[in-house]
C-alpha cells in the first residue's frame, strides 16, 4: 500500500558542503511508502529515476513485532510509550541496544537508502523512559547513530526532536517534525535560522 504523508521538514543550510553523506535541499518534498516491505529500493522505478530514498525506523523503542525484538536485553527495555502498544522506551546508552541500531543502519545501506530519518529520540520528554536519560543523552545518542550513519554514506534525519536541534544541527542533514504539521505551530521554525520549511 502507498501513502501519501505530508510533514514538515526542517532542512538545514548551515552544513558543509565538504560532507559526503546526501543533504536534501531546502523545500525538498517526499512521498512515504507506508506498509509495504522495501526489500531492495535500488529496483523501485523512483530510484532509478534519480529520485533518493529515506528510510524509517524507529530508534528510541523496543517494537515487539521487529524481528530484531528479541535481541534487545531486558535491562535495555523500559517503561512503555503511551498509546502506542507493544513499544517500550529504550536505554539509547545501553551497548547491546546500539549495536541493533548499527545493524538497522547496515541493513538500510545495504538495501539501497540514501538516508535514515530516526524517529522516536525525544525519550528525554516521556519521563526518560524509565532510565533518567537527558537531553544530553539524546544529543550523545544522535551524534552516534548519524556517525555511523555518515559511515555508511547515509544522511540522518532527526524526527520530532525539536529541543535538541541546535545541539546536533552539524549531525543532522534534515529534521522532521509532524507536530508542526499537525498543530500548524506558528513558531516551529523559530530556533531555526539557518533553515526553511515546504
Amino acid at each position: 500500500m502507498y501513502g501519501s504523508v505530508t510533514q514538515k521538514i526542517l532542512l538545514f543550510s548551515a552544513l558543509s558542503s565538504a560532507l559526503a553523506w546526501w543533504r536534501p535541499a531546502p523545500g525538498t518534498t517526499r512521498e512515504i511508502v507506508l506498509r509495504k516491505t522495501l526489500d531492495d529500493i535500488g529496483t523501485l522505478p523512483v530510484k532509478n529515476q534519480g529520485y533518493r530514498s529515506i528510510c524509517c525506523f524507529s530508534a528510541g523503542p523496543c517494537e515487539d513485532w521487529r524481528a530484531d525484538a528479541d535481541s534487545f536485553p531486558a535491562e535495555a527495555i523500559g517503561n512503555p510509550l503511551d498509546d502506542w502498544e507493544g513499544e517500550a522506551w529504550l536505554d539509547t546508552r545501553n551497548e547491546d541496544a546500539r549495536d541493533i541500531m548499527r545493524a538497522r543502519i547496515d541493513a538500510a545501506a545495504e538495501k539501497g537508502c540514501d538516508a535514515i530519518d530516526s524517529d522516536n529520540l525525544d525519550v528525554y520528554e516521556h519521563d526518560a523512559g524509565g532510565f533518567d536519560l537527558t537531553i544530553d543523552d539524546a544529543v550523545d545518542y544522535v551524534q552516534f547513530l548519524s556517525e555511523y550513519a555518515h559511515s555508511k554514506d547515509l544522511s540522518f534525519g532527526l524526527k520530532n526532536g525539536g529541543l535538541m536541534v541546535e545541539q546536533v544541527l552539524d549531525l543532522v542533514g534534515f529534521e522532521v517534525n509532524e507536530q508542526c504539521q499537525d498543530f500548524n505551530c506558528p513558531d516551529c521554525d523559530e530556533p531555526h535560522s539557518e533553515c526553511r520549511s515546504e
